[in-house]
């Protein structure tokens, strides 16, 4: 969901991928629909674990939503740390909720890249 939002708030900030440490193999159906009630289209996208990523990506900022610790996975990147509720399994409203929370980290992310305060 944070990918999608990003690239769709904030595209000519941040160039962004998104990769779990145990990712499910598929985007959840209510992730989808919740991107899409809010306007984000989400083709493309599809479940990818860190090292997928990293074969292809050397970011400069990580943003860990995962609870765990990513133990120098991403050595010489700054490690934000994002407390989201992962709403897998949930109800409609839990993944709106979460959708609330991840536009409103990631628009004050893009105002502090924009600011310069951040890489």
């Amino acid at each position: 969901m944070a990918e999608a939002i990003a690239r769709h708030v904030a595209a000519d900030l941040m160039e962004v991928e998104s990769a779990g440490t145990s990712p499910l193999g598929f985007v959840a159906p209510e992730t989808l629909a919740t991107l899409q009630e809010n306007g984000i289209r989400a083709e493309g996208h599809y479940s990818k674990g860190i090292d997928d990523v990293k074969m292809y990506f050397a970011p400069e900022i990580v943003v860990n939503m995962s609870g765990r610790r990513l133990n120098g996975r991403f050595d010489g990147a700054e490690l934000l740390e994002w407390e989201i509720e992962d709403p897998f399994g949930d109800d409609t409203t839990t993944y709106e909720k979460v959708y609330a929370e991840i536009e409103k980290k990631v628009k004050a992310l893009a105002d502090e890249l924009e600011k310069g305060k951040l890489r």
